[in-house]
């Protein structure tokens, strides 16, 4: 039920009998509710509180409206967007989704939902992260160094810089070539050099069965020279500026060389096994004079004469070549002179003088 009661001074309250009134209206006009109020249309002069969103609305718009006129932004508000701040807002929305700036500023972090294309160009200063694949579908070129921390993958075969490979050639007469860097390496280099006989340069896209065989027969003349020649030859001077290819011995004809130099970091040097050199124990072996074995025993056995008995001034000593005997032998040494040998067992145990 609802209970209208009107005031001493005019004023006029609704609301249930007994209980605190939701709505009433004073003299002068003002209105009072408590609850909510649904209207058709509502027209004031001002309405309090909502200048906040209506001047928002309008600074908006005037923005919207210097970019359009600076040539900024590309697509034109419609002429139905003119005071209404709902039709302005919507307006505004639709024309930034595409805009035409000369240059960009962004202080903030910033989210890129969708695909960025940059067309003239892309200069980034700072770090940049790819998380996902990256397509490179043109040249790409790194000015500084490159570290790839997984492994690495060529469809096709690289090309590498002068300095990484190339070819010498020791000519007819000479014993050595030096191979220089163009860019010093920042360190020692490992090198690698191989006697190698090129493609002859005739034979490019020739069918001629002829110049074929005369080639072949040239190219395996040159093969059997270089083996009968057994020539060597050594990587010697290596720095990381170059090296230089020394050959054994002068060669009558031009050799031909191929060569690899890699830079590799933390290279690792393997030095060999320490080898134990043992002495052979040396043992004296006794000979028994008194076996029965007949085989021949040459050994140095002193003459002595008469004349070295009755004589110390005059000593001849000889060399002669006996077998085993017990009984003694009388034999003429080589100056004429009969001399009495004494058994050969007695002869091992007399001390002999220096020959």
């Amino acid at each position: 039920m609802l209970a209208v009661q009107l005031g001493p001074d005019g004023e006029i309250t609704f609301g249930e009998p007994g209980k605190e009134p939701t709505s009433h209206i004073d003299a002068l006009g003002n209105a009072t509710f408590s609850g909510v109020v649904t209207a058709k249309t509502i027209r004031a002069e001002t309405i309090e509180g909502l200048e906040i969103y209506t001047d928002s609305v309008k600074s908006l718009a005037e923005k919207y409206a210097s970019l359009t006129a600076s040539g900024i932004v590309s697509q034109a508000v419609p002429e139905r967007a003119v005071s209404s701040g709902e039709t302005a807002s919507t307006a505004l929305a639709q024309a930034l989704k595409s805009i035409t700036v000369d240059t960009l500023t962004v202080t903030l972090d910033s989210t890129i939902l969708g695909q960025l294309s940059a067309t003239g160009g892309l200069t980034i200063s700072g770090p940049a992260e790819f998380k996902g694949e990256s397509i490179f579908r043109k040249l790409a070129t790194f000015f500084g160094k490159v570290v790839f921390r997984d492994r690495v993958a060529f469809e096709k075969a690289p090309v590498f810089a002068s300095d990484t490979a190339g070819f010498a050639i020791i000519e007819k007469g000479a014993r050595k070539v030096r191979v220089t860097f163009d860019t010093t390496y920042e360190q020692q280099p490992i090198v690698t050099a191989t006697l190698s006989n090129d493609q002859s340069p005739l034979l490019d896209g020739t069918e001629d069965a002829t110049l074929v065989a005369d080639v072949a027969a040239v190219e395996q003349e040159y093969l059997d020279t270089v083996f009968a020649s057994d020539v060597r030859y050594l990587v010697t001077e290596k720095g990381t500026d170059g090296f230089t290819i020394v050959l054994s011995k002068d060669v009558p004809y031009d050799l031909h060389f191929s060569w690899v130099a890699l830079a590799v970091k933390g290279s690792k040097t393997f030095i060999s096994e320490k080898v134990k050199v043992t002495t052979p124990e040396v043992t004296k072996e006794t000979i028994d004079i008194t076996s029965t074995d007949t085989s021949v025993i040459d050994m140095v056995v002193p003459i002595i004469t008469t004349e070295n008995v009755l004589s110390s001034e005059t000593q001849t000593t000889d060399t002669i070549t006996t077998h085993a005997v017990d009984e003694t032998e009388t034999i003429t040494s080589d100056a004429g002179t009969n001399a009495e040998v004494a058994p050969v067992t007695d002869v091992l145990s007399t001390d002999f003088p220096n020959v």
